[in-house]
């Protein structure tokens, strides 16, 4: 898949680790547009047919932080299973999920 992530793996104990996982500003930046476009379909913008409004309008309308909230949220899964992947983990229950920093 490649998207742009750097992973990197801490042992803890009790057979647990850390994956600590970086994901590409650009990357982050295309599921925002993604989002946007998502988002488009469910609202309606004056002076635009419902699902029509370009990605810029949305984010201006919504705001960012709304759409860069749902564009992690939806990508976490992905991002998660290929940060797993890439560290050649075997899962066995949850993750904690902590964000750290997010693009403005």
């Amino acid at each position: 898949m490649a998207t742009g992530l750097t992973t990197s793996v801490t042992e803890l104990e009790e057979s647990r680790v850390r994956v600590a996982v970086e994901v590409d500003a650009e990357v982050v930046e295309r599921e925002v547009v993604k989002a946007a476009g998502a988002l488009a379909t469910d609202i309606k913008v004056p002076g635009f047919r419902k699902g029509t409004a370009p990605p810029p309008v949305v984010l201006q309308r919504v705001g960012r932080e709304s759409v860069l909230d749902e564009a992690v949220r939806g990508a976490l899964p992905g991002w998660y299973e290929e940060a797993v992947g890439e560290a050649g983990i075997d899962t066995v229950g949850e993750p904690s999920v902590e964000l750290t920093e997010l693009p403005p």
